[in-house]
């Protein structure tokens, strides 16, 4: 990451305006981006810009700062003043976007370098992969990728377009370890329980054959999975309702026949009947469609290993689907062959064997996204040429990691070789430059030079948003998302589309929801986003989606854009003897990018610009790379100087309409110390038609994530709007508002939009609070720095964590050569088992304090979970995320996986506490007391309900545990309850408003569970009940009478 001139820019952007303690920004925002007028009380005067020209005074500042109207980079399709005019052959150029990145003009001076040569490596979803350079083949990998799907079988010269599928997760994994042989029929006896008759006309010289099952909805997704079940569902009331047609026509005929039935085999016939109907009724009400098994057998051939799958269960035809019917496979990389499970699913899937025939890989895709982001990189269509991906000459290898188990989230560290690496999913992080994946990231850069490319996120428009990896990490380039006046007019159908090409802000509703290109600057001082490129397609999806192409947007779709123009490069310099190497491509790719706006700021939204395939070679890195770190320093002094002039008081700005949409409106707000959350108020007015707005707000903290606070609003006509949510004070504010494109579309009239902001607080002596499990309340120290405030403590414990330690753990090296590193190491697993009961039925999660709620910034990957009863059923599997379940009074068993390379690091966690967190019900929750006495909690006095905070004074208060009564039962001591406490309420909302009265700010409350009560009546009747009541007695008051001498 760069520490210089950058990170000197960043910190002085975010220079705050200084807040009191309520601190009113008041702010118009028109429909579409105009002449600033900016008028300040401070009395400064108002100054009218537009476009790309310097600013001066008040207006100039960087804080508050307005993003201009960026130049457009050259459009061969910009139309006249008037707005963009879109034509059939400009419509269809915006479905796959290309021009805008040059490839157009690189094509046509070179078309045999069209990605020929170049191989690719796509991560679409969260990922945690490897992959190391070789002339054989390319890798593509995430969520996995259809080998049926359009565009995706050869080049652009003939090649195979997909050279290798592969599923690095396990969630396709079939143990086929169990071995038989065909009786006299040449029928064998499937690990279902199925009998199966082989094909006479496979080869197999050892008769032997492997067998195992797999429910099939464990290798479809969700929403496949979902469309099943409806038309199985379908089907199936049809001939439940049939079933109970006849049941009941038969039971009327036996009461029409015997009116009157006297004789006891007649009476059971009736009640048999009866029972028969009855059985078919209930069954409606407890469907439950698990999903039929399927029988996978494998052989070797003399040559080969060979897959074939038995999918009777899935067809409506028992004729169909059988084993003997189905074209065996084999390792996709030796023939590129994949299979249909039927008609009905239209889901493909590949097959590969690994350990001697004793495991066998059922290779499907978990989302679209991954041949979604395929398309865009390579797709070649020889019919379509307009529709081609940016390197249609290029070819992939798929490589799956996100884990159809737990919807598309990665578990598995994908192997291959390739150039390129394309990574399509990030998330905030606590460090940039940290964690597991950032370690193999720079090593298959530094040491093996291969380029990674990946996605900055879709968390603006506020700046700090960039997400890691893409952004926050040294040796990977950050694509944030562009889009062009074309790809706003043809694929997004804006009646009124921008002039001018921008980065994505919150304007379109899309596959991923609102698509909002993350901005820098990093933590540490880098720029975040790298460069830019088009941000949305229409390209190839899976044939389960039953289309073949589909309409996403985002910067998931930017990178395998910058990624196809890299590849274009690379392509030519193999052809023309040029070495290859990272870092050469980044300067030459960054440094020659087209600028999208002079405004200093926009730097953090578009990085050095938009990717120009046609001009890396006619430049000269070095001279650029100057002039680049010369106008960051430029910026830097800029600002600082600015800066210097903000008023320090509350200001008011208005902005008048001029025809753009998307603006984005920022300020920077020192968040004063002492406030812990903040009421907003948001008034417009001036408007004939609907606006809809996006309302972003960020903190960025010291070792934890971001606090971020977004609102989708919509007004239909002039009105107020209140919202609060928390802040940490002394740390800067950046609030952003942008609009969407279909905001006010056909109106000439602006909108006015008014904030005002109000700071709050109670700053507490201890943030987290913990009671000790003991009879004594916690003494608690309130204070206000800010204003009066309203103390009004309310605290429920509504969870119970219960601690495990795991009955077993286990070590195991992973077997295939999918589970090595480039370095040769082996990837180690540790598996981890824990037994718990519930004595009554509950929503229960696990929490793993250490691995918890980090991916990219955690030093081991993989982390996967599995919950199961003693019938080895599942109830449920997750990650780094854990969702709640519902799980009926049992035992369960839960596993964790945890990998990696060095054995010691996981010997460390042989024994890692796991807690499993139970939801109370609502009438379990237990509220706490608040006493002014110290014994209050004991005696009952001194009840502690609400207080008015006067500035700087403190006032003290106690917390009391909760009582013996209301504890859960049958829970073991060392349990800990959890919940929430408030200490303020929040004061502009009136009653109408649909909010919780609470202040936002809450805060982490504990209890420990005590020991259990002692039982010692039974060890007094022991030795007590021999004696007499006297002679107990006068025993019990000679021991008073002694203890008071």
């Amino acid at each position: 990451m760069w520490h210089g001139a950058a990170a000197n820019a960043a910190a002085v952007l975010h220079k705050p305006v200084v807040a009191h303690a309520h601190l009113r920004l008041l702010l118009a925002v028109p429909v579409c981006p105009a002449p600033l007028h900016f008028v300040t009380n401070a009395g400064a005067a108002a100054v009218t810009t537009r476009g790309p020209s310097p600013r001066r005074g008040v207006a100039a500042t960087a804080m508050p700062s307005s993003s201009p109207s960026p130049p457009p980079a050259k459009e061969t399709t910009a139309g006249p003043a008037g707005g963009f005019r879109l034509t059939e052959p400009s419509f269809l150029e915006s479905l796959m976007p290309k021009k805008e990145i040059g490839v157009d003009r690189f094509l046509s001076a070179h078309p045999e370098y069209d990605g020929r040569g170049a191989l690719i490596a796509i991560f679409g979803f969260r990922g945690l992969s490897l992959v190391y350079p070789d002339k054989e083949c390319g890798h593509l990998g995430n969520s996995g990728v259809d080998p049926a799907a359009a565009g995706l079988q050869t080049t652009s010269d003939g090649k195979p377009k997909i050279l290798d599928v592969i599923d690095c997760t396990g969630s396709g994994d079939v143990d086929t370890s169990k071995v038989v042989k065909a009786d006299a029929d040449g029928a064998i006896v499937g690990a279902s329980g199925t009998r199966l008759v082989v094909n006479s006309s496979w080869k197999n010289p050892s008769q032997e054959w492997h067998v195992g099952c797999k429910l099939v909805y464990e290798l479809f997704t969700d929403t496949l999975t979902s469309r099943l079940k409806k038309e199985r569902k379908k089907k199936w009331d049809e001939e439940n309702q049939e079933a109970i047609s006849v049941a009941l026509k038969q039971l009327n005929e036996f009461e029409k026949k015997h009116a009157k039935p006297g004789d006891a085999t007649l009476k059971k016939a009736q009640e048999d009947l009866q029972n028969r109907l009855d059985y078919l009724r209930k069954l409606a009400e407890s469907y439950d469609d698990r999903g039929p098994v399927i029988d996978i057998v494998a052989w070797h051939d003399g040559d080969v290993w060979r897959v074939a799958v038995d999918t009777q269960a899935l067809e409506d035809n028992k004729n169909c689907g059988k084993l003997a019917d189905f074209v065996p496979l084999t390792n996709y990389r030796l023939e590129r062959k994949f299979g249909i499970f039927s008609k009905l699913d239209a889901c493909s899937f590949a097959a590969n064997v690994y350990d001697d025939g004793n495991l066998v890989s059922i290779v499907t895709d978990c989302s679209p996204h991954a041949t979604h982001v395929a398309g865009i990189a390579a797709a070649f269509h020889p019919d379509e040429p307009l529709l081609n991906g940016v390197a249609p000459g290029a070819q992939l290898i798929s490589c799956k990691i996100g884990d159809t188990r737990l919807g598309s989230m990665e578990t598995g560290t994908g192997l291959h070789k390739c150039d390129l690496i394309n990574m399509s999913y990030g998330e905030p992080t606590i460090l940039p430059d940290y964690g597991r994946f950032i370690d193999l990231a720079n090593e298959v850069v530094d040491k093996h030079r291969i380029i990674f490319i990946s996605s900055a996120g879709n968390n603006g428009p506020a700046l700090n948003t960039v997400g890691a990896p893409g952004g926050t990490s040294t040796s990977i380039i950050g694509v944030g998302a562009y889009v062009s006046p074309a790809m706003a007019a043809g694929a997004h159908c804006v009646v009124q589309p921008p002039a001018e090409g921008m980065e994505y802000t919150c304007s379109i509703e899309s596959f991923i929801g609102n698509v909002r290109s993350s901005r820098g600057p990093t933590a540490d001082g880098d720029l975040g986003v790298s460069i830019s490129a088009p941000g949305g397609a229409v390209a190839p999806v899976p044939t389960w989606t039953l289309q073949s192409r589909m309409l996403m947007n985002g910067t998931s779709m930017a990178s395998p854009s910058a990624c196809g123009g890299v590849a274009l490069l690379v392509s030519a310099m193999k052809a023309e003897g040029i070495p290859v190497s990272p870092y050469a491509v980044r300067k030459a790719i960054e440094n020659t990018a087209a600028s999208i706006s002079d405004a200093p700021e926009e730097k953090l939204t578009t990085g050095h610009g938009l990717l120009q395939v046609d001009r890396p070679a006619s430049r000269f890195p070095e001279k650029i790379n100057k002039e680049t770190k010369a106008c960051l320093q430029m910026w830097a002094f800029k600002y600082a100087e600015q800066a210097k002039g903000l008023p320090l008081v509350s200001y008011r700005i208005s902005i008048t309409q001029v025809g753009k949409s998307s603006h984005i409106e920022r300020r920077f707000i020192n968040v004063p110390y002492g406030a812990s959350w903040a009421e907003f108020t948001m008034r417009t007015s001036a408007f004939d038609t609907p606006r809809r707005f996006f309302l972003d707000t960020v903190q960025v903290c010291p070792l934890k994530r971001p606090i971020k606070w977004e609102a989708v609003v919509t007004f239909s006509s002039p009105s107020s709007k209140n919202f609060s949510f928390p802040v940490e004070g002394g740390l800067t504010l950046e609030l952003s508002i942008a609009q969407f494109w279909s905001s006010g579309i056909a109106s000439h009239e602006p909108t006015f939009v008014d904030f005002e902001i109000v700071f709050h607080g109670i700053c507490i002596d201890q943030k987290v609070i913990a009671l000790d499990g003991s009879e004594s309340p916690l003494r608690i120290v309130a204070r206000s720095l800010l204003a009066s405030e309203r103390l009004v403590p309310v605290a429920t414990l509504n969870k119970i964590r219960m601690p495990y330690r795991p009955v077993e753990s286990n070590f195991c090296s992973l077997p295939t050569s999918r589970d090595r590193l480039p370095s040769g190491k082996q990837i180690i697993a540790l598996t981890l088992t824990y037994k718990f009961k519930l004595e009554d039925s509950a929503e229960i999660k696990p929490h793993i304090p250490l691995l918890n709620n980090r991916i990219y910034d955690n030093k081991f990957e993989s982390q996967f979970y599995r919950i199961s009863d003693s019938n080895k059923c599942v109830y449920s599997t997750g990650d780094v995320y854990p969702s709640y379940v519902k799980l009926s009074k049992g035992e369960y068993t839960l596993q964790v996986y945890i990998r990696h390379e060095n054995v010691q690091f996981l010997e460390k966690l042989k024994q890692l506490v796991l807690f499993i967190e139970r939801k109370l019900d609502k009438k379990d929750f237990i509220p706490l007391s608040f006493y002014s006495e110290p014994d209050g909690s004991v005696v009952g006095n001194g009840t502690f309900k609400s207080s008015i905070l006067i500035p700087g004074e403190p006032e003290a208060f106690y917390v009391g545990p909760p009582s013996r009564e209301k504890l859960p039962k049958n829970v073991p001591p060392g349990s800990v309850l959890v919940g929430s406490i408030t200490y303020g309420t929040v004061s502009t909302f009136n009653k109408k408003d649909d909010q919780n009265q609470h202040a936002p700010a809450s805060y982490s409350i504990s209890y420990i569970i005590p020991p259990s009560k002692v039982d010692d009546d039974k060890e007094k009747a022991v030795s007590v009940g021999t004696k007499s009541i006297s002679e107990r007695l006068d025993e019990e008051v000679g021991t008073h009478v002694f203890n008071n001498c």
